[in-house]
């Protein structure tokens, strides 16, 4: 329950701050998809057990949270046509609400959180190992927030009149990604090479072995022969 209902927040936090126009730094900072991301795999390291689970309650909670707030927000509200004052008063019309759309957008983004629950808590449970696994679980989140940045947002920003403020924060949002990554990629390279030296063993000596001269008389019949002939 702490989960959906933290996933709500999040949904209805990033639908405010869509919808505003004075919040550009934060809409672009929350509102991409490897912030989502982020949540799925926050809330999946939050269990024990059925990370997945964990995931879909904060993913599908923030879905729900957000396009309810859209609805509250008027996102989805129109001004009705069919009714005769929408052209000469428009604010004193007849609106109306596209509930189709709503349902249908949260329903797609619904199904997405159900299919990428699965991969995100696999990612959480890989956090704490040692091992490549374990790296590539911690780099998920700064390749794909450099990977969007740089691959994604830039292009479609400057494909259009870019405002400086999105161009600015998609590009240190990118380079923090890429600098995060390169920070992890030292550390587990260190570590590793530190714990290969602790448990790195000398080799063994050769132990030697008794050669007898006689292939058909054992070591102890060759010995306990040359005390008998001594006596």
């Amino acid at each position: 329950m702490l989960l959906a209902l933290s996933g709500i927040c999040f949904g209805v936090l990033t639908s405010w701050v869509n919808v505003r126009t004075d919040w550009v730094v934060l809409s672009k900072l929350i509102g991409v998809g490897w912030p989502w991301a982020a949540v799925g795999v926050a809330a999946a390291a939050m269990v024990s057990r059925a990370r997945a689970v964990g995931a879909l309650l904060a993913l599908g909670g923030a879905v729900l949270g957000y396009y309810a707030s859209d609805l509250a927000l008027g996102v989805y509200t129109f001004i009705d046509f069919s009714d005769p004052r929408a052209n000469s008063d428009p604010m004193s019309a007849r609106t109306s609400v596209a509930w189709s759309d709503a349902i249908r957008d949260a329903a797609r983004w619904l199904f997405v959180a159900v299919v990428v629950s699965v991969p995100l808590g696999q990612v959480a449970g890989a956090l704490n190992r040692t091992d490549g696994w374990g790296l590539l679980a911690r780099l998920f989140l700064p390749i794909g927030a450099a990977m969007e940045s740089f691959g994604i947002r830039l292009p479609s920003e400057l494909a259009v009149q870019p405002s400086p403020v999105s161009v600015a924060t998609h590009t240190i949002i990118g380079i923090a990604g890429v600098v995060a990554t390169a920070v992890l990629m030292t550390r587990h390279l260190a570590a590793s090479t530190t714990w290969a030296g602790r448990h790195t063993r000398p080799p063994r000596a050769r132990r030697k072995r008794t050669i007898c001269s006689d292939v058909q008389v054992s070591c102890e019949g060759a010995n306990g022969g040359g005390e008998r002939s001594g006596d």
